[in-house]
């Protein structure tokens, strides 16, 4: 009997009623593929019944000290003005490629080494991965793989009309034309090309104003002018961000002002240079380093993936290196800030300024141990190149004992977008509404695991009943403003349920101030939701609903600070133990005490942050 084995990505219904008709193993690397498969009543198995955590930690830490080969790279055919753009591509863009690939490919070779099938039913891209194995000889194309969108290359843009607010997705392109156009009449009409000469100068790196707002105010009181260079989101996206910039006595930086015609000559004959070099298909042509893992060659995919993404974005990195070097030339600039070392901006302005004045700020909630150390370089705390900003004690004991970083690298000031938070008044009252946070399903971290989208589904049912238990309690669900298969799976859930609201967009903070409880499902155990912080700093108390059982060890979670259950408990139970007044107060102390520890300088973290870069300056 002829044993025949499906590999399934993105399958379609056709390929579906193709399949009910044929037997055959079938194994799925996606979750639509999976769910179809379910509708139908066929059976199959996931990938990830073959992939350990040992393996999956074991491809996560290969991808990322690839990654960083791949930045020190050097290819003066790709460089221009010294900055290679191979070097600049976005990290978590291409670690997120990595990882999805590589532990398919990985699982595939698992499967054929531990069982014989006469006929592989495989995608192009799995096929091009193994056509050159003596596993593949089997191999049989079953679909033509869709072409990789690039992850960084659509743009959700907020339209207000009327009363109805719309999210509208362009391409980056498109979105760069907008912001240029944008940004031209704004800056002239509003004066934010206004160098004061006799100023020292801050320069911020992909900074918003809006959620800065208090760190702009504080660098202006100090007689600095605020510099900001944004990519990436236009720095004047709304009427309230445009009056910060006034007020601040910002300077909005674009390309506009600096590129004369003998820059832009130069940059299209660079452009056009290596355009030509990138489009030559030369073997030889190496432009990254071999990527090899477990005797497969994944080089091309990559390869191809990065030419992509330069041919897309070739324009914004030239004109962005022109930016820095022309910044760089100031001698008055007390320092840049930023707030990480792998996005493209921030990689071009590390390149061109000294280590020295290099400023990394804390984004995030960062919890880590020395156990998962490794994941740290999500958060950049791998390398001590620039000086590092952190929020308190417990992420600089970190960075001092696991990763030996320097100490007089280390500035704690707090975090400064948090400074609004304690200005806010804390509603303390009833409002009878539970906000729900949602974390995207992310595979750069672990690849994917298709088995969280089920726990996903069952967490959230136990949300919707609870609702229907409890119509006298509104729920608010604030999606994740990445569009993702996780909100398409809630939208579907919760419609015509009409004591539940669904918002993609806006600020949380405000849904936190007027709710009795924040529910916070967690995809994956080892990041931690800054909105956990955030319910927290305004004292409220937080249920994290994990649909993993591998919970690490962090500091709030020891001190008590935040209940937490998971996926199968009985959430019902815990939400109406969780509205008891006394079990409230004892969360909400306890998160007191941690945030003691991990948050200093709370709502004065901006002046103590260019307090400390002024003391540095000078010495």
């Amino acid at each position: 009997m002829t044993r025949n084995l499906y590999v399934l990505e993105k399958v379609t219904p056709n390929e579906i009623i193709e399949l009910e008709k044929k037997k055959a193993d079938i194994v799925t690397f996606d979750y639509a593929s999976h769910k179809q498969l379910v509708n139908h009543r066929i059976i199959h198995d996931l990938l990830d019944n073959y992939f350990e955590d040992r393996e999956r930690e074991m491809i996560f830490k290969f991808c990322s000290e690839y990654l960083l080969k791949l930045e020190n790279f050097d290819n003066h055919k790709t460089a221009y003005h010294d900055v290679n753009l191979v070097n600049i591509v976005d990290r978590n863009e291409l670690l997120e490629s990595m990882m999805d690939i590589i532990p398919q490919a990985h699982v595939l070779k698992k499967i054929l080494e531990k069982e014989e099938y006469d006929n592989v039913y495989v995608s192009s891209r799995l096929f091009e991965i193994f056509y050159k194995s003596d596993l593949a000889k089997n191999f049989i194309k079953f679909k033509e793989s869709e072409k990789d969108e690039l992850t960084y290359e659509k743009i959700t843009i907020p339209v207000n009309i009327s009363q109805m607010k719309l999210d509208v997705t362009v391409s980056r392109k498109k979105y760069q034309e907008i912001k240029k156009i944008l940004e031209k009449l704004t800056i002239k009409s509003f004066s934010l090309s206004k160098n004061n000469l006799e100023l020292q100068k801050m320069i911020l790196v992909e900074l918003d104003p809006e959620i800065y707002y208090d760190l702009l105010k504080e660098i202006n009181e100090n007689d600095i002018q605020p510099i900001l260079v944004n990519f990436r989101k236009s720095t004047i996206y709304s009427k309230k961000a445009l009056n910060i910039l006034r007020e601040t006595n910002s300077l909005v930086f674009t390309p506009d002002q600096i590129i004369d015609k003998n820059i832009s000559k130069e940059i299209n004959n660079e452009k056009n240079r290596i355009l030509n070099y990138l489009k030559d298909d030369s073997s030889e042509k190496q432009i990254i380093p071999e990527l090899c893992f477990g005797n497969m060659n994944f080089t091309f995919l990559l390869k191809r993936k990065i030419i992509d993404i330069l041919l897309q974005r070739i324009d914004e990195y030239l004109n962005c290196i022109s930016i820095a070097e022309k910044l760089n030339q100031d001698k008055n600039n007390l320092g840049v800030l930023m707030l990480n070392n792998s996005g493209e901006t921030e990689k071009i302005f590390s390149n061109k300024f000294q280590n020295s004045c290099i400023y990394q700020l804390q984004h995030a909630f960062a919890n880590y141990l020395e156990s998962i150390s490794y994941f740290d370089i999500l958060d950049d705390f791998h390398n001590p190149r620039n000086n590092m900003i952190v929020w308190g004690d417990i992420i600089k004991n970190y960075l001092i004992d696991v990763r030996k970083f320097p100490k007089e690298q280390i500035l704690v000031t707090g975090s400064p977008k948090y400074d609004s938070f304690h200005k806010l008044e804390k509603k303390l009252e009833k409002h009878n509404r539970i906000l729900v946070t949602l974390r995207p399903i992310i595979s750069h971290m672990e690849g994917l695991r298709l088995v969280i989208y089920d726990r996903y589904e069952e967490a959230l049912k136990k949300i919707i009943q609870f609702s229907d238990n409890h119509p006298d309690i509104e729920i608010i669900f604030k999606l994740h403003p990445q569009q993702n298969v996780n909100n398409e799976i809630i939208k579907d859930m919760i419609r015509n349920k009409k004591q539940i609201k669904v918002l993609q967009s806006g600020t949380v903070k405000y849904l936190l101030t007027e709710c009795d409880l924040v529910i916070n499902i967690a995809t994956d155990n080892f990041d931690a939701s800054s909105v956990i912080l955030e319910a927290m700093l305004l004292e409220k108390p937080v249920l994290n609903i994990e649909l993993q059982k591998n919970v690490k060890e962090f500091e709030f979670l020891k001190d008590n600070s935040i209940e937490h259950a998971y996926y199968d408990s009985n959430i019902e139970k815990i939400i109406m133990r969780l509205f008891d007044e006394e079990i409230k107060k004892k969360l909400i102390n306890n998160s007191k005490k941690f945030l003691t520890k991990y948050l200093v300088n709370y709502g004065n973290s901006s002046k103590k942050l260019i307090e400390n870069i002024k003391e540095k300056s000078t010495n």
